[in-house]
């Protein structure tokens, strides 16, 4: 495992301790992150800093420097500075710097490839962070669930933001809520052997859930129509988190 995430000899390492949710301003978080023990919350983290990159890489796809720094800025000033509390690691390459790294390749407004580039290696940073936790804890699937459940309920705050009367009123928190449903996908997807195990049946369901919020909350522009409401994103939520207890 890469020496940057502090894995040098292959073991988990330690968790600091927990920082306090005044010491954390990232909006996003502080709404989710006093319902969730130290793991929970370390692994959301993580999901909302892999959403916000994912997403400013897509708004530079689309053209949007300003817009794709806005996205990038919060997970190199706020949400990785927070990671690192949580994480001893002596000795250890920062894990800000492939951020800083994709977030110069943004500002010298390098090609698309070399910025998705520098994206893939600061998410394989991201990914692998994840292994200080034992094996036992990441692949319960009551652990899984949970923190998927708390990046959805993000997501509804940021949508809740971002919309307006059907309309797109605020880009990035739109799209920062489409970006952290995918990541909420994706990490249970990666979970889907662990989760089919516990209940196949809720898993059909959960993602039926997750196909139906993807489509509903496609790529979008300001002012532009949005395909569904913020009181049905929070009822989708709502039902995936009565998916809980079929884990358990």
């Amino acid at each position: 495992m890469n020496s940057r995430i502090g894995l040098d000899d292959g073991r988990p390492i330690a968790l600091a301790p927990a920082a306090s949710t005044e010491e954390f301003h990232a909006p996003e978080a502080t709404s989710v992150l006093p319902l969730l023990n130290d793991y929970e919350a370390f692994a959301v983290r993580l999901l909302l800093t892999k959403g916000h990159l994912r997403a400013g890489v897509d708004a530079y796809a689309a053209g949007s420097v300003n817009d794709a720094l806005a996205h990038l800025g919060e997970p190199v000033d706020v949400l990785h500075k927070d990671l690192e509390k949580w994480i001893d690691r002596p000795g250890a390459e920062p894990i800000e710097t492939p951020l800083a790294a994709l977030v110069a390749a943004v500002r010298a407004r390098m090609s698309l490839d070399v910025v998705n580039q520098e994206l893939a290696t600061a998410l394989h940073e991201l990914d692998g962070a994840i292994e200080i936790l034992d094996a036992e804890i990441r692949e319960s699937p009551a652990f899984v669930m949970l923190v998927a459940i708390a990046v959805l309920r993000t997501a509804a705050d940021e949508y809740e933001i971002g919309v307006s009367e059907g309309s797109v009123i605020d880009v990035i928190e739109y799209q920062d809520a489409r970006a952290f449903i995918l990541e909420a996908r994706t990490f249970a997807d990666a979970a889907a052997d662990h989760l089919k195990a516990r209940n196949a049946g809720a898993y059909g369901i959960l993602t039926a859930e997750f196909a139906a919020l993807e489509m509903e909350l496609p790529a979008a522009a300001q002012f532009e129509r949005t395909l569904t409401t913020s009181a049905d994103l929070r009822r989708a939520v709502v039902r995936i988190g009565l998916l809980y207890d079929s884990f358990k």
